[in-house]
């Protein structure tokens, strides 16, 4: 089903592949070797973006596409050929706030993307960059994405706990292994009242939590 669209030639390919948000879904082994092969064959780069693969709490990692398309293609060892473009950001594993994350891809990505970077903004903040290198490398940061991992997996459980006892037999919804999204859905759209909704915005719960698409 994903040659077809491929062969209609789209300038590139962006996929989240670890607890997609909204669904929470993540892309299995198999799939990712079938996408970095079938995205060489027909010359298409991938934008990988994977802001939550440190935050898996349940079963075994899986490698990123980059590594899959450098490994599986007998590319080099330096990542500076490829058709990958890999992205990931501390803004889920250290602090929102930061904004800063880091990029691999070949040395005339990197290049184009500076120029580009530099006529956004010139550059990312140099304190920020600092706070970044210094929790790295004492191992905070190590520590800090076990405990997110606990945490995260807690809420998640909580979550499955309700769904279980208060949503109606016909919604479904994923099991997310990692992060937060968890996404549901419905034979039809479930609309609240405008009392139901200022009901739970009374308990501190915003509407769009209790969206369901159909």
């Amino acid at each position: 089903m994903l040659e077809k669209p491929l062969r209609s030639g789209p300038k590139f390919m962006y996929v989240l592949p670890n607890f997609q948000n909204p669904a929470g879904t993540t892309l299995s082994e198999g799939r990712r070797h079938e996408l970095v092969l079938l995205a060489d064959r027909y010359g298409i780069p991938i934008v990988e973006d994977d802001p939550y693969g440190q935050l898996r709490y349940e079963g075994e990692h899986l490698p990123p596409l980059v590594v899959i398309d450098r490994e599986n293609l007998r590319r080099d060892q330096g990542y500076s050929i490829g058709n990958v473009i890999y992205l990931s950001t501390f803004s889920k594993t250290l602090a929102p706030g930061l904004r800063l994350g880091w990029i691999v891809a070949p040395p005339d990505v990197i290049g184009k993307l500076t120029q580009l970077k530099q006529g956004t903004d010139l550059h990312t903040s140099t304190f920020t960059q600092f706070v970044a290198y210094e929790v790295a490398r004492d191992g905070f940061l190590d520590k800090h994405v076990k405990l997110i991992r606990q945490i995260y997996r807690e809420r998640r459980d909580v979550m499955l706990q309700s769904l279980e006892e208060f949503f109606p037999a016909e919604v479904t919804w994923t099991r997310p292994k990692g992060a937060c999204p968890l996404g549901n859905s419905a034979p039809r759209a479930r609309h609240e009242s405008h009392l139901q909704l200022r009901h739970r915005a009374e308990r501190g719960v915003r509407p769009w939590q209790f969206l369901l698409r159909p």
